[in-house]
């Protein structure tokens, strides 16, 4: 596709979807905001004096009388039952009121509907566990001073209360069967007796902050965040007398404090200690049995399977997930939860015992890896039951390596819906918190590192590895070490120079010529020649679907391979994924004849690209129900993304939300009107602007520069 046609097509894109948010914004109720309403600068302003105020984001303390009546700490309410706390100030209070955001958030007291939310989707909730996470990552955020405070929060009235409303959740039954995912993350991080510790998620906020003071301790970080292990005790050690005379005090307490996190969770605390969870099962629960397996599992190893221990953890985490649907008193059901979480902690704090020798035991492996996701919470529960069919054992002395390569293709797929599952709950909060806060995009990520995912991720990982080797796929990218770390994820031909993105956030102006070496996938991304990415993404995000619809070839690397190519950047090279998964990045100099023939041939396929509009159906001008829309209506009366969500709501009608589609003849009509001021429709207009030719220099890069300056208007 030439510059101009990819242009013209991506222009009038642009135009109809504005023009279709003009449309929806105009409806009535849509004017939502204030004019008082604060922006982003000015939160973010707020925010800044918050954590360097004694108070943060409160004002004073007062006793909470169950009358209604606020009084001064002095004072005693005038009968039992008031609790003491701090008062919100004034601007957080107007952003509640105003803005529906939620900063310094007290629970003792809150009204749980309040707390809930359930009419904004959860929000309010959604951001006490944000701003938890924002806590522990930037030194306690906007109460880094305002900690000190005595009497703030009180952590028993904070218990007390966490104790109740989770009760009051787990005797909804629609909202746990429905919700399990955010029922579970909630017991995860409202405060309660027995609650579970999520110690690696506090490992990795000390290591961030520690770095940060230290940039020699990036790489122990990387490592904390990617492959932790017992070894890392012993580096930490060393980092540690190397560097404490240069270390500030604060910072030197902070590895102490790391190391004896570490120490704790690698040398205490085997298996045998969630059996006391069993003292508050029912009689006749299915988790009876395994808990009698947990107790003789750190006395009595197994010997027959390597993951035999594995086994009994992903059997504890799927049954308990099971058995909330026959237990009836809600104390019970948090106690199912609390042992679904200490579980998935304990799988992941003995990981290094479960090492695969052999592509059967790493598929093995993943299939309880899954199974265990699959009872946290990451997989609904008809999902895991269609997956596990794909992620059978295999069985017999020879299995073919089609057969390998594509139950590894479901496993990837099925690792995407888990990771989903953090960006759909949590996406839309982590957005308004990221708007004043950069901090905030680290969340959805964080979550899922600290959980068993990342182990999922690194089995999926190394399962690729391993085919990889079977099939004899070799890559050919400068001689770099461990290529079996590249995979092709996209196929296509690409040659242009090697430029290097920012980091997500950053504004990266790109050119539709070069080949972009990126540490993380972005959200968004203009057209380029090719991708390599240190992380794959969505297999559906924008990044993917742009690559595929548009040939751009693309492939994730690991971050030591990202560091050895970010030397080569600003030379040309040639670009080369297969169908397969093979990579070949070369020097533009060093192309053989047939490669120099087969780009040749692909640009000659690309220049021109006609989009047929025989079958487009303009007549419709009503919405349609989702439930009418199939796959063939694609390029008729809406696009791909409605017609096969359509197609997907006929065969998971409960699994699919209901929705509306509105067709292609709405967005033509609507650009029947009048321009503003002017005796011509913005069709006409359109139509006028690519038909024209500038009056002065017809050269290509003016006349981009005159079309992008007729759209603005």
């Amino acid at each position: 596709m030439t510059m101009m046609s990819l242009l013209r097509v991506k222009k009038m894109q642009r135009i109809t979807f504005l023009l279709a948010g003009l449309c929806l914004f105009l409806l009535p109720g849509a004017l939502s905001a204030t004019a008082s309403a604060l922006t982003p600068a000015d939160i973010r302003q707020l925010v800044q004096s918050f954590k360097q105020d004694d108070r943060g984001p409160y004002q004073a303390i007062r006793w909470f009388c169950p009358d209604g009546s606020v009084i001064p700490a002095k004072e005693r309410c005038r009968e039992p039952g008031g609790i003491q706390h701090a008062l919100p100030r004034d601007s957080v209070q107007k952003l509640r009121d105003e803005q529906h955001l939620f900063l310094g958030q007290i629970l003792a007291g809150t009204p749980f509907a309040d707390f809930l939310d359930a009419s904004h989707n959860y929000s309010r909730l959604k951001q006490y566990q944000l701003e938890k996470f924002l806590q522990a990552a930037d030194n306690g955020w906007i109460l880094r001073k305002a900690r000190y405070y005595r009497g703030a929060i009180q952590a028993e009235d904070e218990e007390q209360w966490g104790d109740e409303f989770l009760r009051f959740l787990l005797n909804d039954d629609k909202f746990y069967t429905e919700k399990f995912f955010l029922l579970r993350e909630a017991v995860r991080d409202i405060p309660h007796h027995g609650a579970h510790a999520d110690r690696w998620r506090q490992i990795r906020a000390d290591a961030k902050a520690i770095a940060e003071a230290d940039p020699a301790f990036t790489d122990m970080r990387v490592k904390l965040h990617g492959r932790p292990d017992r070894d890392d005790i012993e580096q930490i050690e060393r980092f540690l007398e190397r560097q404490r005379s240069s270390l500030p005090a604060d910072t030197a307490k902070l590895v102490e404090k790391l190391l004896a996190e570490l120490k704790e969770i690698y040398t205490t605390g085997g298996l045998a200690e969630l059996s006391r969870f069993g003292e508050d099962l029912y009689e006749g629960s299915r988790l009876l049995p395994l808990m009698e397996k947990l107790q003789r599992a750190d006395a009595e190893p197994a010997r027959d399977s390597p993951f035999a221990d594995l086994q009994v953890l992903a059997d504890l985490l799927w049954q308990s997930r099971l058995e909330l649907d026959n237990t009836l008193w809600p104390q019970r059901r948090l106690v199912l939860l609390d042992l679904s979480l200490a579980a998935e902690e304990a799988l992941f704090r003995l990981r290094e015992k479960w090492q695969a020798r052999t592509i059967g035991e790493l598929f093995e492996k993943f299939r309880l890896l899954a199974q265990a996701a699959a009872g946290a919470g990451y997989l609904e529960k008809w999902e895991w039951q269609k997956a596990a069919d794909l992620l059978r054992p295999f069985t017999g002395e020879q299995v073919a390596l089609a057969d390998l390569q594509a139950a590894a293709g479901a496993g990837r797929r099925l690792l995407n819906w888990a990771t989903a599952m953090d960006a759909a709950e949590y996406r839309a909060p982590m957005e308004l918190f990221a708007g004043f806060e950069p901090k905030a995009a680290g969340f959805i990520d964080d979550r899922i590192r600290s959980s068993l995912l990342l182990l999922l991720g690194e089995t999926a990982s190394q399962l690729d590895d391993g085919l990889a080797r079977l099939g004899n796929r070799k890559n050919q990218v400068l001689g770099l070490e461990e290529q079996t770390a590249i995979h092709g994820v996209n196929p296509g031909l690409a040659l242009g120079t090697l430029r290097v993105a920012g980091e997500p956030g950053e504004k990266t102006a790109y050119d539709p010529t070069a080949i972009y070496l990126m540490p993380k996938a972005p959200a968004d991304l203009e057209p380029v020649a090719g991708l390599l990415c240190a992380d794959e993404g969505n297999l559906v995000s924008h990044v993917q679907l742009l690559a595929r619809n548009l040939g751009i070839p693309n492939s994730t690397l690991s971050p030591v391979h990202l560091e050895a190519l970010k030397h080569f950047a600003g030379k040309s090279f040639f670009y080369a994924v297969s169908p397969e998964g093979r990579v070949v990045f070369k020097p533009a100099g060093e192309m053989t004849a047939e490669e120099k023939a087969l780009f040749a041939a692909q640009r000659q396929r690309s220049k021109e690209v006609e989009i047929s509009t025989e079958g487009l159906d303009l007549s419709q001008t009503a919405l349609r129900d989702l439930r009418d829309v199939r796959a063939g209506d694609s390029g008729k009366i809406c696009g791909p993304k409605a017609a096969n969500l359509g197609q997907l709501k006929s065969i998971f009608p409960d699994q699919v939300v209901d929705g509306l589609v509105i067709p292609f003849g709405v967005f033509r009509r609507h650009l029947e009107q009048l321009m503003p001021d002017e005796d011509i429709s913005y069709w006409q207009y359109l139509e006028e602007t690519f038909a024209a030719k500038p009056e002065k220099d017809s050269g290509a890069g003016h006349d981009e520069k005159w079309i992008l300056r007729r759209l603005a208007t």
